[in-house]
């Protein structure tokens, strides 16, 4: 008898198939139950009917949402998984390698943004297809809300990370690309801006910029307003003549040459100043070995075949070989370091037949005489290196 009963149910809902898949599509448009019976009621079937036939498409909808969401959840996952990969390829390799110079900080947090979301949305994703998992009543309604509001605090320390990281990477392959193709020239600072805020805490916050133009080997002139140091700016004038060197690829591309870490890293210099050592050692080499050796100690320095010097402007010091005898002109308010150089180095003060020497040095093989000059209302200090022997 039961079987009788069962087997009369089953053929009573393969009768009804048609209803039971409309009202399957009608739950799967999320039609009002109301509208469900109101539909099934009249199609001419008992209440007892009505309620297997929901009951069977309720069945199937449960099942179609169970394989829509292991189906949804994995494509998400391997979705989640490509985006990553595309995005750290995309910000870490192909955008720095087109030598971007412009708009490095709005790049570099679009792509942290981006890659800490696909990191988040596969870890979201990752293992959600597991049937075990779902809820006893699934649907596939997702809340966006809920998994944004667990994104923004969770990525916040790794999108700080990678934002410098692109960001550095960016300006890395630009310098590198720089130093590869660069080109020395000069150029003329035409214009600058001072910035100071201060903030709600009274904190004071500073930035700073220059417009500096300048002249291509094949004549194109570029004017571009750079950002420097806030602590540099009283040294930028307009008018002042700048050293720079420039990319031949993309000339908007180019460094100011104003800061001792780059041009170590640049010209492979020691970037000091010259001492006695070194110029007590030029005594004994011709002008082409000097000029070398200058230029494994700093940037800058050239030798004037008119005035017969050795000359670093940036530097602002000068000197002249003659014969066995070099005159060295220093920057101003250098005098008094390099005198203290001297006492540390062994060198003992002297006393000279000259009037015209402020003070004498010697330390046995060497003499060092300080010396100075009037040029119009200013006395420039200065002094002359030579061998005991003469």
């Amino acid at each position: 008898m039961l079987i009788f009963n069962i087997f009369e149910k089953n053929k009573l809902m393969n009768n009804h198939l048609p209803l039971i898949n409309q009202t399957f599509q009608m739950i799967k448009r999320k039609e009002l139950m109301f509208r469900i019976d109101a539909y099934l009621k009249s199609q001419n079937v008992t209440e007892e009917e009505i309620e297997q036939i929901k009951e069977k498409a309720s069945n199937q909808y449960k099942t179609y949402v169970i394989e829509t969401l292991v189906k949804r959840n994995k494509t998400c996952f391997y979705i989640g998984i490509a985006a990553t990969v595309l995005s750290f390829l995309l910000f870490f390799f192909f955008i720095p390698n087109q030598i971007i110079i412009e708009n490095i900080t709005l790049i570099a947090v679009f792509g942290a943004l981006l890659l800490s979301f696909s990191i988040y949305f596969t870890y979201a994703f990752y293992n959600s297809w597991n049937e075990n998992d779902f809820p006893e009543n699934p649907t596939l309604d997702f809340d966006l809300g809920n998994f944004m509001s667990f994104f923004i605090p969770l990525a916040l320390i790794p999108s700080a990370i990678f934002f410098f990281l692109i960001q550095y990477q960016i300006e890395k392959v630009a310098k590198d690309s720089l130093i590869a193709t660069k080109v020395e020239t000069t150029g003329i600072v035409t214009d600058g801006t001072f910035y100071e805020s201060t903030s709600l805490k009274g904190r004071k916050s500073n930035d700073a910029e220059i417009t500096v133009k300048f002249k291509t080997k094949d004549k194109k002139t570029i004017k571009k307003t750079i950002e420097i140091s806030p602590n540099e700016f009283n040294s930028y004038y307009k008018g002042k003549e700048v050293n720079l060197i420039y990319s031949s690829e993309n000339p908007n591309n180019f460094m100011l040459l104003n800061s001792f870490s780059d041009l170590k890293e640049i010209y492979k210099t020691q970037e000091r100043d010259i001492d006695f050592e070194d110029l007590t050692y030029y005594l004994d080499r011709n002008n082409a070995q000097i000029l070398e050796l200058l230029n494994t100690i700093s940037y800058g320095w050239k030798f004037d075949k008119t005035q017969n010097a050795f000359i670093n402007k940036s530097r602002e010091s000068v000197f002249i070989k003659e014969n066995d005898v070099i005159l060295f002109f220093p920057k101003k308010g250098y005098d008094m370091y390099l005198e203290k150089k001297l006492r540390d180095n062994s060198y003992k003060r002297r006393i000279s037949d000259d009037d015209y020497v402020i003070v004498s040095y010697e330390n046995g093989s060497f003499i060092v005489d300080k010396l100075s000059i009037r040029e119009g209302n200013e006395v420039m200090l200065f002094f002359k290196v030579y061998k005991t022997q003469l």
